[in-house]
């Protein structure tokens, strides 16, 4: 096993520094050399945080990390500023670890040499603490990926879910943020998905359900989403939801194509999974 491994240092890993210390040492230097893409000479202080971002295969093979700095947000107002929580800004992320909110920007991501981490590690210089949530895992690897291929579905359906999210909708996605230990994706099928004008659109939402939802807890999501669908077709009428329409507008759908509005991971295929895209609220930043 590797070093970096063997002390438990996985991807989503957060590394504290040792408040007792007034400096952040050599590792707090190797972190500003280390950065890359648009470059920063912003300090390090002990009150920041390093995430991994190295999966462990990447820990195990290479000489090197990489890691982004999270900087405390000593006065962050949630509800002003939810559009950074839920990435959808990329200019920052904003991530909760413990009680404390972090932000992280592209300028503040590293590639640090992995002995020079173990030796901090090993001196007390910086702890290796939690494992952020498996969704604040996926958000801060889909805001580090998808700047410039975050909006897969047409215009105009982005545009009208925003408006409805923005207002009568606003509970469902409160709805997706604290029910994401059970839900671990939201796939959408939309047609014609090519067509960024279109006089009406044939949606299906299917939420894919993690091993932690029990059957009471699907149930009720079930509900929920077909509560967002009659909300949906209400604010924007040229959005059909196809499990709403027991005729299915006499439209010829895909056989991958699925009409749940639940689904466990056994039962949705890879097949449905090229039909259905995955959908996050950030391909909605207008």
């Amino acid at each position: 096993m590797h070093d970096l491994i063997s002390l438990g240092i996985r991807q989503g890993t957060v590394l504290n520094f040792n408040q007792s210390l007034s400096s952040v040492g050599t590792i707090g230097e190797e972190v500003k050399t280390g950065r890359f893409g648009l470059y920063s000479d912003e300090g390090i202080g002990p009150s920041n945080i390093l995430l991994v971002l190295t999966q462990e295969c990447g820990i195990a093979s290479r000489d090197t990390i990489e890691i982004v700095q999270g900087k405390k947000e000593r006065k962050f107002k949630e509800d002003r500023f939810r559009h950074l929580l839920d990435a959808q800004d990329y200019s920052k992320l904003v991530i909760k670890v413990g009680d404390n909110f972090y932000s992280f920007k592209e300028s503040l991501l590293s590639k640090i040499k992995q002995e020079l981490l173990f030796d901090a590690i090993k001196q007390g210089e910086v702890n290796v603490g939690e494992q952020i949530k498996p969704w604040q895992k996926r958000r801060l690897l889909d805001w580090r990926r998808l700047e410039y291929s975050r909006a897969p579905f047409p215009d105009k359906f982005n545009r009208a879910f925003k408006q409805y999210i923005a207002s009568d909708g606003q509970w469902f996605s409160d709805f997706l943020e604290d029910n994401q230990d059970n839900i671990d994706s939201v796939r959408v099928y939309i047609a014609p998905e090519d067509e960024e004008n279109a006089e009406q659109y044939s949606v299906s939402f299917c939420g894919l359900l993690t091993d932690m939802c029990n059957e009471e807890k699907a149930n009720k999501i079930s509900e929920l989403f077909e509560k967002m669908l009659k909300e949906l077709n209400n604010c924007a009428p040229f959005l059909n939801p196809l499990q709403l329409d027991a005729g299915e507008d006499g439209i010829e759908l895909p056989d991958t194509v699925t009409l749940a509005l639940i689904e466990r991971y056994d039962e949705f295929t890879f097949a449905n999974a090229y039909s259905m895209k995955e959908f996050n609220l950030e391909f909605l930043c207008y």
